[in-house]
């Protein structure tokens, strides 16, 4: 069934401009992502591990969002473009039909007569201030635990080959509090696409009553697109979020649990002072008589304390493994699923599952296999109404 043009020059010219508000907005999501979605202070040790990841990240991240905004404010450009030669041509009608000439189509208010366009909207979208940044309380427990360690560590190495501080502590030391504020900056992004996107439909839904034909049809199409590939940002961005702060968490309690083996377990057997006093000794290499049995408890104690403390870093080391993953998933969907979308993510679902890491994730989880084919759905070229005499044409 075809659809004859008819058009409100008024009310595109209108949608236009809140188009082009909405692309303004989109804007400031991307420079939020540029300017904080990166590493500030301590990615050192494993942390260090995330760093290019995260780097990566935020680049893909920012320029996928770069190309909504430009997309949005290209196609905002095009609607007022369009009312612009919409009204022209009403106006020249209606010029016409005053001077006496046939009207050649749809005639229009003139310049200055009532009804003319009112101002853009755009309603209420998220707040993007920056997420503060702090530092992990475990940072400063494992910094006292080196100290703690510092003039018995040659001790224990010699006593079992295991440097305690390079390869025990210093692996641990990063400010994993970075992960959950940099997620943050992602869910607020994500959120704030989402909200644009709901609004740019609003937008287009206002704008169908008022505009039909081909030029018409084609722009619900694309904007149907455009929108869902926006709104898609939203349960991605929020997964994203909701898994770099439960993962960051478990790492720092596990960060927290190595140190507590390390100052507390030497107080299982024996009394602390007397074995900090002998492995100080030892350390000092000043030979002791009558402390062979002592000795080889302590020594039994330090090959306990090494293999936990092994078993927590790789416990953070399989963590990390996993926030690679989410993080190459969230920087670039389509390459990540590559044709397979529900099989992936139930697979990612369940390692999530496995870290103990999905329950706050609630709706976005559910919602990704919907908004991840929205998000590679989206255009990627800005809306064109057409040339010469397209924009007048009927739909088929």
């Amino acid at each position: 069934m075809s659809e004859r043009f008819s058009v409100r020059p008024e009310q595109l010219s209108r949608a236009g401009a809140t188009v082009e508000l909405e692309s303004r907005y989109v804007d400031r999501i991307t420079y939020l992502l540029g300017t904080e979605a990166v590493p500030k202070s301590d990615f050192v040790g494993l942390m260090g591990e995330l760093r290019e990841p995260i780097e990566t990240l935020m680049t893909k991240t920012r320029d996928r969002y770069d190309q909504r905004q430009t997309t949005l404010h290209m196609t905002g450009d095009e609607l007022r473009s369009l009312a612009k030669v919409y009204q022209e041509n009403e106006d020249n009608n209606s010029r016409r039909f005053r001077e006496g000439g046939a009207p050649g189509g749809h005639d229009q208010n003139r310049p200055g007569d009532p009804g003319m366009p009112m101002g853009p909207y755009v309603q209420n979208l998220p707040d993007l201030t920056a997420p503060e940044a702090k530092t992990a309380d475990v940072k400063a427990i494992v910094e006292d635990t080196m100290s703690w360690l510092a003039d018995v560590n040659g001790a224990i190495k010699d006593l079992i080959g295991w440097d305690a501080i390079e390869e025990g502590m210093k692996p641990l030391l990063g400010n994993w509090e970075e992960l959950t504020r940099i997620g943050q900056v992602y869910g607020k992004s994500g959120t704030g696409i989402e909200a644009a996107g709901k609004e740019f439909s609003t937008t287009t839904v206002a704008l169908k009553p008022t505009w039909d034909g081909q030029a018409a049809s084609a722009f619900d199409d694309y904007a149907a697109n455009l929108a869902g590939a926006m709104q898609g940002e939203g349960p991605l961005m929020r997964v994203l979020e909701k898994s770099m702060a439960k993962l960051a968490k478990q790492i720092e309690e596990m960060v927290r649990t190595a140190c507590k083996t390390i100052q507390e377990k030497l107080k299982e057997e024996v009394d602390t002072s007397s074995v900090w006093a002998w492995l100080k000794l030892l350390a000092k290499k000043i030979p002791i008589v009558g402390w062979v049995l002592q000795g080889a408890r302590i020594i039994q104690i330090l090959w306990q304390v090494y293999e936990k403390v092994n078993e927590i870093i790789d416990q953070i080391e399989k963590t990390i493994a996993l926030l690679k993953e989410i993080i190459a998933f969230a920087q670039n969907p389509e390459q990540y699923l590559q044709g397979a979308a529900d099989a992936k993510i139930a697979e990612l679902k369940k390692k999530m599952d496995d870290a103990q890491a999905t329950a706050e994730l609630g709706v976005d989880i559910a919602s990704l296999p919907a908004a991840v084919p929205a998000i590679v759905k989206a255009p990627k070229d800005s809306y064109s109404g057409g040339f010469g005499a397209d924009p007048w044409k009927d739909a088929q």
